[in-house]
């Protein structure tokens, strides 16, 4: 299961995010203080961030929580999984960005990272601009 095997991370159906290192040792995190649990209908997204290398969780278009990667997780592959374990007969679907998202994405990321990547933008322009001045110079 997602986040029970070992080196996995996941979103839960007790609205517990789980992690699994490879030590044998895991943490459980609740991301929605019980608020979402698995109904017929619930939509739930799972999305990662490569700048900050954090991993964030939603509930029918709402942000439930963003969590940074566990370090044993940093320079590995990942890929999407996804663990059911019930009698019960589910649906599932996948959407990888072909269609829209319930999740306004890009508000998410305006609103969270706009002036961080602003100010990275214009730190890159100063040290550009630096570089052409000491070519001018010809050093």
């Amino acid at each position: 299961m997602v986040g029970a095997n070992k080196e996995s991370i996941g979103l839960c159906g007790d609205g517990k995010v789980h992690y699994n290192d490879n030590s044998n040792s895991s943490m459980s995190l609740d991301v929605n203080h019980g608020e979402y649990k698995l109904f017929k209908g619930l939509i739930f997204g799972v999305g990662y961030i490569f700048k900050t290398k954090q991993v964030f969780f939603t509930a029918n278009g709402k942000e439930l929580r963003c969590v940074d990667l566990p370090l044993k997780l940093i320079n590995k592959l990942l890929y999407p999984a996804i663990s059911l374990g019930s009698r019960e007969i589910h649906k599932v679907e996948i959407n990888l960005g072909l269609k829209r998202f319930i999740f306004n994405l890009d508000e998410f990321v305006q609103n969270r990272y706009y002036n961080q990547i602003h100010q990275e933008i214009s730190d890159f322009q100063i040290y550009q601009n630096k570089i052409k001045a000491l070519d001018s110079r010809g050093m």
